[in-house]
């Protein structure tokens, strides 16, 4: 920052986690298998964190 006053980041925990995923049937997968999982993964922790308010 120039002419102004720095502040220094808070510090933000974090959690790794790892797992395994089994298909109860066979699935066919896109080669760029990490964005849909994201995906899928992102839509479900906002549906149960976000309020419905919040929601478009």
């Amino acid at each position: 920052m120039t002419g102004g006053l720095e502040y220094p980041l808070p510090s933000i925990p974090y959690l790794t986690l790892k797992f395994n995923l089994l298909a109860l049937q066979t699935a066919l997968l896109p080669a760029f298998k990490g964005s849909l999982l994201r995906g899928a993964f992102g839509n479900a922790l906002r549906r149960c964190s976000v309020s419905p308010k919040m929601e478009k």
